[in-house]
């Protein structure tokens, strides 16, 4: 009965906006790394912190979350200076109270250590834990990312 209200609530948060062109145009300039698109799209008034609410079961990421995923440090960078969340999360498979993944663990996945570097020296939580009880480093091992696992262990997560 409990993941059925879950299933409901992340069903209902997930159609609760409809993405317009230009945030559509920041997940993808995010996704790919076109930076300059990325400051255009910023520079327009596009939140730097929109949720996308179309990629499930992974849905409510932010554009920080994909760029961190798929290594694009610039667009990271401009994302974080346009004052992006560190800290936001997603809504993967979580319940009402409980949310997942954040920036970091993105970063984790991907094995991106530059881009966890530059979350961590923004105010990423190291030890931050989704709704899994997993921390980046428990993501990264998952992940086989072994320059992550490293850098992580380096930086002295609990």
């Amino acid at each position: 009965m409990q993941e059925k209200a879950a299933t409901k609530t992340a069903r209902k948060r997930s159609t609760a906006h409809k993405l317009s062109e230009d945030e559509i145009h920041l997940f993808k300039a995010a996704t790919d790394g076109d930076e300059a698109t990325v400051r255009a799209l910023l520079a327009k008034g596009v939140g730097v912190d929109i949720r996308d609410n179309l990629n499930f079961p992974l849905w409510d990421q932010t554009p920080l979350m994909y760029a961190a995923q798929k290594g694009h440090l610039q667009v990271v960078k401009g994302l974080l200076k346009a004052g992006a969340d560190v800290s936001a999360t997603d809504w993967s498979f979580a319940t009402e109270d409980t949310r997942a993944n954040q920036p970091l663990h993105y970063a984790a996945s991907g094995g991106n250590v530059a881009i966890a570097d530059e979350l961590v020296s923004a105010g990423a939580d190291i030890n931050a834990l989704n709704s899994f009880g997993e921390g980046p480093l428990t993501v990264a091992i998952r992940n086989n990312q072994v320059s992550m696992v490293e850098a992580l262990v380096a930086r002295g997560p609990n």
